[in-house]
């Protein structure tokens, strides 16, 4: 969903000319790919690497609540099996 945020800002900023190169754009800096063959225009270019430490920051967030989550229905699992 946040990348599709960032995506948005892009275009209200008219930085692509589309949907499909925010979208990508945004998708490849949010997980740090950077490929480089699609950039942002000089004088805004500070939001790709401010969405770029979003994106490290927030995806290691995720995948910390995904584990939390796991472990936590894993002691329920224990619990109903124990009666």
């Amino acid at each position: 969903m946040e990348i599709w945020l960032w995506a948005a800002l892009y275009l209200l900023l008219d930085a692509f000319p589309n949907l499909e190169h925010s979208l990508y754009f945004s998708t490849s800096t949010y997980v740090t790919i950077g490929y480089g063959d699609v950039v942002l225009p000089i004088g805004i270019r500070i939001l790709g690497v401010i969405e770029g430490a979003n994106g490290i920051i927030l995806i290691g967030w995720s995948t910390a609540f995904f584990f939390s989550i796991v472990d936590r229905l894993k002691l329920l699992e224990r619990d109903f099996e124990k009666g």
